[in-house]
């Protein structure tokens, strides 16, 4: 039988000791024990004697998700001499949230968890080089919900993690750093298909040999090529739907948003068949993917069911698709 190859996927975990030690080692226990992911634990995972800052850029480098525990007192630690610690350039914190927003060291998942109640930190209360941070859609994790939220991380974004790399380890040798991108995603979804098959194929193959037909593999292969090239199609009407759109933008049909005004809020327009608040999860859906060209998933109030959108990065960024009314929002 045909099995899958799984990669485990790196998960590295940020947090500051003297705001939340205890939440992050629970946090990291609960993901040894219901997850195969690999846990990164900040200088806990470093050896004694290694330059920290160089071992936390290989690591970050390294991992497919980079947590940041937030509690209430991460923005307002400070030394002794009551110097907010983010403002030191070596503090561990600061560095660890440098490395993983850096693009130059590949694409990666960021994603805040807000305990005891703490609240996102804004983007004037951070330094420019982390400021990005501000924009991450974040998860709240409670004591009496611990273990629902975990299990929706793992399910949501650890999870697709490890069917990723079941299906492709390209974003490991540097060759797709699309790999945690809406289309990839879409392709790891319809590769599910693939995969059912090969299982079948294999049971069906260990009825009569040890190993599989040269007609079973063709017949693999064929199942493989039509599911492709029904995933380029539905790609391609996508970016024809985008294409159609910021040309109605350009030639001013339709409202585009602008740090002042938008049909939603500033910054934030949609077209005369999309309503606001799905608009809002849309825009909420792709700060959360990191903010790139791909897929995204949002929840429509008004017809009360999730859509699939396709999400294009520009000046302004388009995103389209959702049902037959092709919904179009528009976000600076």
């Amino acid at each position: 039988m045909l099995t899958p190859n799984p990669v485990t996927p790196k998960v590295f975990i940020s947090y500051r000791r003297s705001d939340s030690q205890a939440w992050a080692g629970r946090i990291a226990d609960f993901l040894r024990h219901n997850s195969n992911a690999e846990i990164n634990f900040d200088v806990a995972s470093i050896k004694r004697g290694t330059d920290y800052t160089k071992a936390i850029q290989r690591q970050i480098a390294s991992s497919d998700v980079v947590l940041v525990i937030i509690g209430k007192q991460w923005l307002t630690a400070s030394d002794e001499t009551g110097r907010p610690r983010l403002e030191m350039e070596d503090d561990p914190v600061r560095l660890e949230l440098i490395n993983a927003l850096d693009e130059g060291l590949g694409e990666r998942a960021l994603i805040p968890l807000l305990v005891e109640g703490a609240v996102m930190p804004r983007r004037s209360d951070l330094p420019d080089e982390i400021a990005e941070l501000a924009v991450r859609h974040g998860l709240s994790i409670d004591h009496d919900s611990f273990e629902r939220d975990l299990t929706d991380l793992i399910r949501n974004d650890i999870g697709a993690l490890e069917s990723n790399g079941q299906q492709d380890s390209l974003h490991r040798t540097g060759q797709s750093p699309a790999a945690r991108s809406g289309i990839y995603r879409l392709k790891v979804a319809m590769g599910g298909v693939i995969l059912a098959a090969a299982v079948a194929v294999g049971a069906i193959g260990l009825e009569r040999s040890s190993q599989p037909s040269a007609a079973a593999t063709s017949n693999l292969d064929d199942q493989k090529a039509v599911i492709e090239k029904a995933i380029d199609a539905k790609l391609n009407i996508y970016e024809a739907q985008i294409a159609a759109l910021r040309s109605e933008l350009s030639a001013g049909r339709l409202p585009a948003p602008s740090a002042s005004a938008g049909t939603c809020r500033p910054g934030l327009s949609v077209s005369p068949r999309t309503s606001c608040p799905f608009a809002e999860n849309i825009n909420r859906a792709f700060t959360h993917s990191g903010g790139k060209s791909g897929l995204v998933e949002a929840y429509s109030p008004t017809l009360k069911r999730k859509f699939t959108l396709y999400c294009k990065k520009g000046k302004p960024t388009i995103c389209s698709g959702g049902n037959s009314t092709q919904a179009g929002v528009y976000i600076r």
